[in-house]
């Protein structure tokens, strides 16, 4: 991705043929508007072109939109806004929230991530960390990811979310595993040395 290149398209034998091939597939858990009540959802699309990459300008071609979902049970999506123009939906996260600070890591010669962070206060000295790390344009991938607290501090509980790959795509759905004990707290896949194909950022 850092260089524009995107094989297209994807060799699959057998070739497949139902609905969801070649989309993004989630939970109806995470999109029905009877269970996330408040929730704002965004699309985004990202250009990859070898002549973009080699002007310098790779790391501009992500674009979002607002969209707004339908109930239960087709979960109509309707785009509801003019697209945001070069910036990736992480940003829309951050207009939303300013608590949310964005971090933007770029790769010597490679390409970009961000990490996207909101600390919440709960009360009685705890406070609740969810993070969302993207990679923007990065060839090497990410393979773990890891924060860090001091050493006093206990944590209670953790999760992991990522995409599903389907389709006769060969990358592997394991998620990654959580160290949490003790601090500083890590999630990792398979490092490519097990498995070619692991579920790598």
């Amino acid at each position: 991705a850092a260089n524009g290149v995107f094989v297209y398209p994807t060799i699959l034998s057998p070739t497949i043929t139902d609905v969801t091939s070649a989309r993004l597939r989630c939970l109806t858990s995470d999109i029905d508007p009877a269970q996330n009540a408040g929730a704002i959802y965004y699309g985004e699309c990202q250009y990859v072109t070898a002549d973009h990459a080699a002007a310098g300008n790779k790391n501009n071609n992500a674009s979002y939109r607002a969209t707004t979902i339908g109930p239960a049970p087709s979960y109509t999506i309707n785009v509801t806004t003019a697209t945001v123009r070069q910036q990736p939906a992480m940003y829309a996260w951050q207009a939303n929230d300013p608590n949310v600070i964005i971090n933007v890591i770029d790769i010597p010669g490679d390409g970009r991530l961000l990490l996207g962070t909101r600390v919440t206060p709960l009360g009685a000295g705890a406070f609740l960390y969810e993070y969302a790390l993207q990679n923007l344009s990065s060839d090497r991938s990410v393979q773990s990811f890891t924060a860090s607290f001091g050493n006093a501090t206990t944590i209670t509980s953790s999760g992991f979310r990522d995409v599903e790959n389907h389709s006769r795509e060969v990358w592997s759905n394991l998620d990654w595993t959580a160290n949490t004990l003790p601090t500083p707290i890590s999630w990792a896949s398979q490092t490519f040395g097990q498995n070619v194909n692991a579920n790598a950022l």
